[in-house]
Formats: C-alpha cells, structure tokens, sequence
C-alpha cells in the first residue's frame, strides 16, 4: 500500500489518502471519430486485397463520411440543451474544425492504404538482396554510415535528390536509387495499414 500518509499534530493527526487517477473520458465526437476511421481502414483493406475495385471504395468512402458526418451533427445538436429541439440536424452546422478533422481522417487513410498497395509488391526477398548487402558489405557493418545513407535514401525518395549524393559518381546514386523502394517498403510495413488516434478540440 504505502499510499496512506498520516501527519501528526500537537492536538489532531491529518491523514491523507490520494486520489485515484481516472482514466479520461472519451467525448462522443472523438469516439465517432474513431469508429469512422475504423470502418475507412476496413474498406481500404478490402480494395488493397483486391475484394473492392477502386470505384467501389470511393463510394464506399464517401458515404463513410457522408454518415458520419451526420451522426456528428446529431450529436451537436442533443448537446444543444434543447436549443435545436425540431430543426433537423445539418452537417452544415458543425464546426468547421470537426469537419476538417473527420475529412483529414479519410484523406490519411487514403494516402496510407495506397503507399501501403504501392508497395505491396516489394517482397522480403528484395529486401534481403538489397539492404542487406548494401549494409553488411558496402558500409561494412558501420551503424553512422547507415544512419547517413538512410538519411540521404529518405531524401532521395522524397525529393528526388540528396545534398550528400551531389558529389558522388553516377554509379553511387544509381545504387541509392535502387535502394528508394525497398527502403519505403520497410517503413511502409513498420507504420501499418490505419493512421493513429487523434483528438478533437473545440
């Protein structure tokens, strides 16, 4: 235990119990929120293995929003204290900063799910047979040398070139180059299919 602590006095003795912490409570926004992004992911997943064409997941996905969006308007307007008692709820009236929160939410899960089908092709094998040997063979094992050329592979593959590569050899870039892809499948298979949680404020 050794949670209970007790101060003596002259005449008395204060006895001092602390609180537990609670764990917070999730608002019904942030919760619909979550089960939206939820349902995105599922229906992303679906196209990435091929059981939904892409059409068939952008109406899927756009009435994922459509709904939920609705259902934030609902909200809103029971925790109106009553003010908006016989309006119909409308997805016009929510706050700007909740529509752009559910819209990122899809836009993410969007760009995750197609990075993530991209390379899906980028097999272990291909992996094996170039980072590898680039590690154990051209930098020797050398952990700061990979941290730079990890550094510059990111560049590249973000940018389309690197600072440190400038004055290297044809050869050299060429080599980093074909290193751009097995190195996104890596962080690509590391980051997962759905984008984390987030929270709403108003």
């Amino acid at each position: 235990m050794n949670q209970i602590s007790v101060t003596r006095l002259t005449k008395s003795q204060i006895i001092t119990i602390p609180m537990l912490a609670e764990t917070p409570a999730v608002s019904p926004i942030d919760a619909a929120l979550d089960v939206f992004r939820q349902k995105m992911c599922t229906a992303l997943d679906e196209w990435r293995s091929g059981k939904m064409s892409a059409s068939a997941c952008a109406s899927e996905c756009e009435q994922l929003y459509e709904d939920a969006t609705e259902e934030v308007a609902i909200i809103l307007q029971k925790a109106d204290n009553g003010n908006s008692i016989g309006k119909v709820p409308c997805v016009r009236n929510i706050p700007e900063s909740v529509g752009h929160a559910f819209c990122m939410t899809a836009l993410t899960a969007v760009c995750e799910a197609t990075f993530h089908q991209v390379l899906s092709q980028e097999t272990d094998n291909a992996l094996v047979t170039s980072l590898l040997p680039f590690f154990y063979k051209d930098l020797g094992g050398d952990w700061l040398s990979f941290i730079e050329a990890a550094k510059a592979i990111s560049e590249l593959a973000l940018d389309g070139s690197s600072p440190a590569l400038h004055q290297e050899s044809a050869a050299i870039k060429s080599q980093f180059q074909s290193l751009c892809r097995p190195f996104l499948a890596i962080v690509a298979n590391q980051e997962g299919s759905c984008p984390s949680k987030g929270c709403i404020n108003l």
